[in-house]
């Protein structure tokens, strides 16, 4: 009787010890899940921050710092603020710069118009120029603040390599324009391919 009731106390004893460690176990199981679920978002996060890293490298090759610094009238600022952020409102600041750039490139051409209002509401140029609403609204919020900072940094003499010839360009979403056939693409920068007068060749 007595080993009969040692056997059993033995048994609920292991009994108990195997419900611990089963316990112990799973919650051993859970915390490295969780360990392993924070290590799966830290290189996730590693990773965006490289890719974030990579874009500011890209960015960076792209905009030099030059001392062609420009003294615009209140007008012209205006007006190529305006235009940076109609034509380049959501595109990273080189894309901004790119924009000022070809429309700077056009004042300079003996095709368009000698200052930069006259180039931007040049007929048929730029097609936000073609909306009375859009002409005569004052923007506002995170988009405008950006455009008025590229017009500054751009003033200030930053440029994009390679757009010394740019006069023209279109967005990558539409039908390639019928003037493209007989102009020379130089790069794209964003959404935007950039062209030269020059003819293919």
């Amino acid at each position: 009787m007595q080993i009969k009731y040692i056997t059993m106390v033995a048994g609920f004893i292991a009994t108990g010890l195997l419900v611990k460690i089963a316990m112990n176990t799973s919650d051993i199981k859970t915390k490295l899940n969780v360990v392993t679920g924070k290590v799966t978002v830290l290189e996730q996060n590693l990773a965006n921050v490289k890719k974030e890293v990579e874009q500011v490298k890209q960015i960076q090759s792209l905009l030099i710092q030059t001392d062609r610094k420009l003294v615009l009238s209140q007008a012209d600022r205006q007006c190529l603020i305006k235009n940076i952020y109609h034509e380049a409102g959501v595109e990273p600041l080189e894309g901004k710069i790119a924009v000022a750039q070809t429309t700077l490139n056009r004042v300079k051409s003996k095709r368009w118009k000698d200052t930069i209002c006259g180039v931007v509401h040049q007929r048929a140029q730029f097609s936000w120029t073609l909306s009375t609403k859009k002409k005569h609204e004052n923007p506002k919020g995170k988009l405008w603040k950006e455009s008025v900072k590229a017009a500054e940094k751009f003033e200030e003499g930053m440029r994009v390599k390679g757009l010394k010839d740019a006069k023209f360009y279109h967005t990558d979403y539409i039908k390639t324009p019928r003037w493209a056939d007989s102009s020379k693409v130089i790069t794209q920068i964003g959404q935007h391919i950039f062209y030269s007068e020059d003819a293919k060749s």
